[in-house]
C-alpha cells in the first residue's frame, strides 16, 4: 500500500473531515493540542478556531457512532483549555478550563465530579 501524498500527510481535511463537521472538529481540536505540545502557539490557535467554527456546522442531535459520541462542545472546551496550559499561559487556562463543566452532559459525572480537582491542579501547579 502506498503513502498517502506529502500534501495529504496529517492534514485534517484529508478523509471524513471533508463531509462531516464533527469529525473535522475533533481532527482541528486535536492538532490544535499537537502543535501547542510542539511550541507552535499561534497555529495551535487557528486550529482551536477551525475546530470551534466546524462544531457549530455540527447538528449534535443527529445519531453518532459510538466512538465519537463523547465530542461535543464540553469536549473541544476541555481540548481548548489544555492549549493555553502547554504555551504557559496559566491564567486564560484556568480560565478556560472552567467553560467544559457549564457544557458537560449530566451523563458525564465523572468527568463533573473530577473537574474541580484538574482546576485545583492547575492552580497549584500539581
Amino acid at each position: 500500500m502506498r503513502a498517502p501524498p506529502p500534501l495529504l500527510a496529517g492534514r485534517p481535511d484529508a478523509t471524513i473531515t471533508c463531509r462531516s463537521p464533527l469529525h473535522a472538529s475533533l481532527a482541528h481540536a486535536r492538532t490544535a493540542v499537537g502543535l501547542a505540545h510542539g511550541g507552535e502557539a499561534h497555529a495551535a490557535l487557528r486550529c482551536l478556531g477551525r475546530a470551534e467554527n466546524a462544531l457549530a456546522k455540527t447538528d449534535l442531535t443527529q445519531p453518532r457512532s459510538s466512538w465519537i459520541a463523547f465530542y461535543g462542545p464540553a469536549e473541544l472546551h476541555s481540548l481548548t483549555a489544555i492549549v493555553p496550559d502547554v504555551v504557559r499561559h496559566p491564567a486564560q487556562a484556568e480560565a478556560a478550563s472552567h467553560r467544559p463543566l457549564a457544557a458537560l452532559l449530566d451523563t458525564y459525572l465523572l468527568e463533573r465530579l473530577w473537574a474541580p480537582f484538574l482546576l485545583v491542579g492547575g492552580v497549584f501547579g500539581v
